[in-house]
């Protein structure tokens, strides 16, 4: 029975050991041309991970449980200019902050927005039989 609970403790005691080496990304993001106004529901993501966020009422974000490295954080918002921060070092047990400030764009109407689909020639999920002719 001892040696039972001595692998269970064990067990536990090096689990603590490989989880320790995760760290988190925090910061704000704010509106640069208005006097830092926070920026709710801006997207932040880590490339090449499934790790990311979106930033709350008050322009705040946290990611967390990232494994220590660097990585490119790739920012983005409607109405905003997207940004790229490469080499952003996070390290684990601790907090790596990144705070952010967008600016503003616009789409003109002079730039053309090209839509291209396509119709199959046979529908599978279409339950009647039709006849077209062109």
């Amino acid at each position: 029975m001892k040696k039972i609970v001595m692998i269970f403790i064990l067990l536990i005691l090096s689990s603590n050991l490989f989880a320790q080496d995760k760290g988190r990304l925090a910061g704000k993001v704010t509106d640069k041309s208005n006097n830092d106004v926070p920026l709710p529901g801006v997207n932040l993501l880590i490339d090449g991970t499934y790790y990311g966020a979106a930033t709350d009422f008050d322009g705040n974000y946290i990611i967390e449980n990232i494994s220590s490295g660097t990585y490119n954080i790739s920012v983005s918002f409607i109405g905003y200019k997207a940004m790229k921060f490469t080499e952003i070092v996070v390290k684990a047990n601790s907090t790596t902050n990144l705070n952010v400030e967008l600016e503003e764009t616009s789409l003109t109407i002079e730039q053309d927005v090209i839509v291209v689909g396509e119709k199959p020639l046979l529908d599978v999920e279409e339950t009647q039989s039709k006849t077209t002719i062109g």
